[in-house]
């Protein structure tokens, strides 16, 4: 071989191997620089009492970025939606709806009388009678279109019962571990088999005495039959925050109001949890029949089935929005409710009977299958309102890995929020260059602020993050999200 042909050789792979490693330390300091950036801000006085856990992960091949105790198991507040909902989307499919169906039976004479009864049999509906997404119909609107279905069979009126069936769902509607002073409030409302205008209600409180008295209570809307309020509410100066909670009484439709709201020459609206929705769902269409001259001579919930059911002649079926839809409005505002029912409905499609226990035991075997670690999930609710429901960034990031993989980082970021821009996360990254490029769901209890979901970095990658504070000192959000905003706009910066 030519001398000059062994030193171009030579030569050569000198220059590939200076290339290999050029590209090797150029790696490593990329992700050594992110280590840095984060590791400087975890260590500031801020975590001094804190437990954190990041995860950051490649989304194109899986890679680990970043981990700061990654592997220790959190509590994720609401961003365990996440993982209810991407295991739900692959089990029941994003085209997969709710529904609720409207029947009768016996038979219609002459005159239009309905010799028997109106059933509403329930299919865990989380967005009933709900105008929070779009192009659903309100609860009027509802009413107003059950009334004509029902005269369009040729009924004018129902000599019988107004019957909400709820088989093949568990009668317990929250989860025991949920604490007591969050399930008299909206956002504890419970799954219900039948959900209505989101199970909740509103007190209106007079509120303009001096600090110290006793506010006065206004009224309820809607009015809900039987229900009993014990309003101990206090006024508070008027830039104070609410500190209003309303508890469970002795009975079902028994609701105490404790605490403090701010001082005001309107009145205050404060969000409870509907007693029993089927139950009241079955008074609205009874009523609205009676008022239309159509009879019904009461209404109930049929929790079971009893006997043989007589021949049944189907009105009409409502449908919900698509899961992809809901999943997206769940995600946007933190809808407990949603995130519930759809683990139910996980359950109910998987086995037969929705509860929370076989909907969770679904969606463990779904992660245990495609190979996550297990052991570091423990799931008690579908929501995050738990504090008992624990998991680790890790595993976060390899389902938001996989759920990218399996459909696409763009359908996936189109069902998060746009930090800075809407939802729950409207105020993070608001004043941010990494505004816009971050789809992130929060996570938010007393002392404890999470966030988890997509990055698209500067320079174009694709990231998955899973940050998990817990025990910080501040119980403000506000100042939780300052020192965490840091971590997501260094990951942001990552080339």
């Amino acid at each position: 071989m030519p001398a000059m042909l062994r030193r171009y050789i030579h030569f050569t792979h000198l220059l590939i191997i200076s290339l290999i490693f050029t590209t090797m330390n150029m790696g490593y300091v990329y992700g050594q620089d992110l280590a840095i950036r984060i590791d400087s801000l975890i260590s500031s006085d801020f975590y001094k009492h804190a437990l954190i856990g990041v995860s950051v992960r490649d989304v194109d091949n899986g890679t680990i970025i970043y981990d700061h105790e990654s592997q220790k198991m959190r509590i994720p507040a609401s961003t365990l939606k996440l993982l209810t909902h991407i295991a739900a989307k692959d089990i029941l499919g994003g085209d997969f709806r709710f529904k609720t169906t409207i029947s009768h039976d016996g038979q219609i004479d002459t005159n239009g009388i309905l010799q028997g009864n109106i059933y509403i049999t329930a299919g865990g509906d989380p967005t009933l009678g709900s105008s929070r997404i779009p192009g659903v119909m309100g609860m009027d609107q509802l009413l107003a279109t059950i009334l004509d279905d029902i005269r369009r069979v040729g009924i004018t009126r129902v000599d019988g019962d107004v019957i909400v069936e709820t088989q093949g769902y568990e009668s317990q509607s929250f989860v025991p571990s949920w604490q007591w002073d969050d399930v008299g409030n909206y956002y504890g409302s419970g799954t219900w088999a039948l959900n209505i205008t989101e199970n909740d209600y509103s007190v209106y409180l007079y509120r303009d005495g001096a600090v110290g008295e006793m506010t006065r209570l206004s009224h309820v809307s809607p009015s809900i039959p039987g229900l009993q309020i014990d309003n101990l509410v206090t006024i508070d100066s008027a830039n104070a925050d609410d500190n209003s909670n309303i508890f469970i009484g002795s009975n079902e439709n028994q609701r105490q109001i404790v605490g403090k709201i701010p001082q005001g020459k309107t009145t205050y609206a404060i969000k409870g949890a509907i007693p029993n929705p089927p139950l009241y769902f079955g008074y609205k269409v009874h009523e609205i029949l009676s008022q239309n001259g159509m009879g019904t001579q009461k209404y109930t919930v049929k929790p079971y089935s009893t006997g043989f059911p007589l021949e049944r002649t189907q009105i009409q079926i409502y449908q919900s929005p698509t899961l992809d839809l809901i999943i997206k409005y769940a995600d946007m505002w933190s809808v407990n409710l949603y995130s519930e029912a759809i683990l139910k409905a996980v359950a109910k499609e998987k086995s037969g009977y929705g509860s929370t226990s076989l909907g969770i035991s679904k969606i463990v075997d779904f992660y245990k299958d495609r190979g996550l670690d297990i052991e570091s999930f423990y799931m008690v609710d579908g929501s995050g309102l738990s504090t008992r429901s624990l998991v680790t960034p890790d595993f976060m990031t390899h389902a938001l890995y996989y759920a990218a993989q399996q459909n696409s980082f763009e359908s996936m970021t189109a069902l998060i929020p746009m930090a800075g821009v809407e939802g729950t996360v409207r105020s993070l990254l608001a004043n941010s260059t990494a505004k816009g490029y971050v789809w992130a769901k929060s996570g938010s209890m007393s002392k404890i602020t999470c966030y988890a979901g997509y990055c698209r970095t500067r320079s174009g990658k694709k990231l998955a993050f899973s940050i998990l504070l817990n025990a910080s000192h501040h119980r403000s959000v506000r100042q939780n999200r300052r020192q965490l905003e840091k971590i997501i706009e260094s990951m942001f910066q990552f080339a």
